[in-house]
């Protein structure tokens, strides 16, 4: 059974994940080499980079599918469409790019285990989707945070010294206002399409399970009904102890700008 269904996601997706990774990692050590030698942590700075660019994109898919398999029980369970297809194909993609980076990185294993958990779940699910077909509405609808990924890679260059963007950030007028309002945005957006959006993707999903019509849950597996909310469970959880130290550096910049003006 297993090898059914390695043997059907390589003949109906196995070509543009493999393109799809390989356009991921050709982008990561471009921006490895356009990541300046005098940063630091030259490698961490090539991932936001890398992700501060691809992000744009996945943003775009899945808020994009997500508006159009919202319409119905039906279209939300069984409905699929080429955004939806080509956003789980990129993301699984770029998720194995990220997981090897993430790998080499510098840090302990412990460290990253939260990270890679995220990564390997979030492929399994997707990889699920692509399979069946079916809940490429909630995958879609789970993919919108992504939106996080632009500010956050923002942050993390601002932090990196030697980078470019933390000298930046730390002398130009222009770069202190640009650090503050996207901690601004990366808290706003970490609210709305982290902490609001898994709280909707399970109402929502425990809403639909009370009306899901017999020719709908009649093809519906255990995995489905259990893995892929309990990984939603895990993101939220994930975001929220995230959110802790976004709020945190947030309220301690603004704290600091607020001392200078007095």
């Amino acid at each position: 059974m297993a090898s059914e269904l390695v043997a059907r996601l390589q003949a109906e997706h196995g070509t543009e994940i493999l393109a799809y990774t390989g356009a991921g990692f050709a982008g990561m050590l471009l921006c490895y080499g356009l990541a300046p030698t005098t940063c630091k942590d030259r490698l961490s700075m090539a991932n936001s980079m890398f992700w501060f660019m691809a992000a744009p994109a996945l943003i775009y898919y899945s808020i994009s599918a997500t508006l159009a398999l919202r319409a119905s029980v039906d279209s939300r369970w069984t409905a699929a469409g080429h955004h939806s297809v080509e956003f789980q194909r990129a993301y699984v993609a770029l998720q194995i790019v990220a997981s090897c980076v993430e790998l080499i990185k510098s840090g302990s294993f412990q460290s990253k285990i939260p990270m890679l958990a995220h990564h390997v779940l979030s492929c399994f699910c997707y990889l699920g989707a692509l399979l069946t077909g079916r809940m490429h509405f909630f995958a879609v609808l789970d993919g919108c945070c992504e939106t996080t990924t632009i500010f956050v890679s923002f942050l993390q260059m601002a932090l990196m010294e030697g980078g470019g963007v933390h000298e930046w950030t730390k002398s130009d007028p222009v770069g202190k206002k640009a650090h503050l309002v996207n901690g601004g945005l990366l808290w706003l957006s970490f609210v709305v399409f982290r902490l609001v959006l898994f709280t909707v993707w399970l109402v929502a999903f425990v809403l639909d399970l009370l009306v899901l019509p017999p020719h709908i849950w009649d093809k519906m597996t255990t995995v489905e009904l259990t893995v892929n909310p309990a990984v939603t469970v895990f993101l939220l959880i994930l975001s929220a102890g995230w959110f802790n130290k976004i709020h945190a550096g947030l309220v301690k910049a603004l704290s600091g700008k607020v001392d200078k003006s007095q």
